[in-house]
């Protein structure tokens, strides 16, 4: 039997532990009117996103989700990441964080990759907190050295993605197929696997055993053994509308990988692109695959052209980045999905008041520097002249391609 003094410490701990549960002060039980309620988690998730494109530079953008209300907030930006030193202009398609959110690594079209220390530029939440992005401003990375790692025989990065354990990146070429493997902690490139033709999705599973990569030109989706570096299977997604495959990512519970398809062509012929002769506009495609049976089992249909995703740590909601929204085709913005509905959310701008389901992320910021159509757009027909696709200056057609987050989340615990 316990002491009482054992007794009453071990009550004692039992009362504290109840009242930090709760997150507020209580009364004691005694005094608590039956009717007041128990306290209250009220979580929304909030994040930091990253989009990058062949201008040079990425577009950063604070966007706050509630998912009881399913109300999508951009709150500050966008603002732009610019390079300064060798190569800061170099145009690029992959962009992955680190899994503190730290370090950006910025894969480019010829060959060279990068490391951003964004604390240095500004850009972690204790240097610039979450909402407090200036508007239009330029972040710059200063002194910045881009390493060879593809060079001029596997370059034209497509897409990336962290192992486990954020020591390896694991880079894809469109240029020769490959899939190179870059050592986050040696800096430096440590393998090459080839694996099939116009590689842009990269994508490790979360056991760390196998790498997605799609095939952009033919619609398959490889399945790389990494221990073995075999193609175990391969699936063709275009019975799932899946041409023109882009990035592709596998959702937190690591079960489904959301592979986007942007339809830019189709049986060699331009189809969901905003050019003279081109049929399908807003025919973009998600294929959400199944790691465990390994088929695709879903497409949804999104506006413009898909070309990555990410998703809130709980994986209920997916942020996509698109190019040529139909609000715009000149430009490239950012969609929310809802991933149980499977529907698209309206995103509401604080800064502007406006509302809209396709959130542009560069012609706003492009508009502020000067950017001229005059060489990309038909004034009378207004489709697209000028594709340009390996060079798009600030000052023109905004490409974007690459998305990831850095999250912010906060729970705020309340009573009442």
């Amino acid at each position: 039997m316990a002491k009482p003094r054992t007794l009453a410490v071990l009550l004692g701990l039992v009362l504290v532990l109840g009242i930090l549960s709760a997150g507020c002060a209580q009364k004691p039980a005694e005094q608590v009117p039956s009717e007041e309620k128990p306290a209250v988690v009220k979580k929304t998730h909030k994040a930091r996103i990253y989009t990058n494109g062949h201008g040079g530079h990425l577009s950063v953008t604070d966007i706050e989700i509630d998912p009881r209300t399913k109300e999508v907030r951009v709150v500050a930006g966008p603002a732009r990441l610019k390079a300064q030193g060798y190569g800061s202009d170099k145009a690029s398609h992959a962009v992955s964080l680190s899994k503190d959110g730290k370090t950006l690594y910025w894969a480019a079209l010829d060959g060279t990759i990068t490391e951003i220390n964004l604390a240095e530029v500004g850009l972690t939440f204790d240097k610039t907190p979450w909402g407090k992005l200036k508007r239009f401003k330029t972040y710059v990375a200063k002194n910045v050295e881009w390493k060879e790692l593809g060079g001029s025989e596997d370059n034209l990065h497509c897409g990336t993605s962290l192992s486990p354990d954020g020591k390896l990146l694991y880079v894809s070429s469109i240029a020769s197929g490959a899939v190179l493997v870059y050592d986050t902690q040696k800096h430096q490139k440590v393998d090459k696997i080839p694996v099939d033709a116009f590689l842009c999705t990269a994508q490790v599973t979360r056991d760390g055993k196998y790498l997605y990569a799609a095939n952009m030109a033919s619609g398959v989706l490889n399945k790389v053994n990494l221990k073995t570096g075999e193609v175990e299977k391969k699936v063709d997604l275009t019975e799932m509308n899946g041409y023109f495959l882009h990035i592709g990512e596998i959702e937190p519970t690591g079960r489904y990988l959301w592979q986007t398809a942007a339809n830019e062509f189709k049986e060699g012929k331009p189809y969901n692109i905003p050019v003279e002769g081109a049929t399908g506009i807003g025919q973009g495609y998600i294929i959400i695959y199944d790691t465990v049976k390994d088929e695709p089992v879903e497409a949804i249909n999104v506006p413009g052209n898909p070309h990555d995703v990410t998703f809130t740590k709980d994986g209920r909601f997916a942020i996509s980045s698109i190019r040529h929204p139909p609000s715009d085709p000149t430009s490239s913005a950012i969609i929310v999905i809802d991933t149980q509905s499977k529907q698209l959310l309206k995103i509401k701008d604080e800064q502007t008041g406006s509302e809209v389901t396709e959130f542009d992320v560069c012609n706003a910021c492009h508009n502020e520097v000067g950017a001229d159509l005059s060489n990309f757009v038909d004034p009378e027909t207004q489709v697209l002249v000028n594709l340009g696709l390996l060079e798009h200056p600030e000052k023109g057609i905004a490409l974007h391609c690459g998305i990831d987050a850095a999250w912010a989340e906060k729970v705020s615990l309340g009573c009442g």
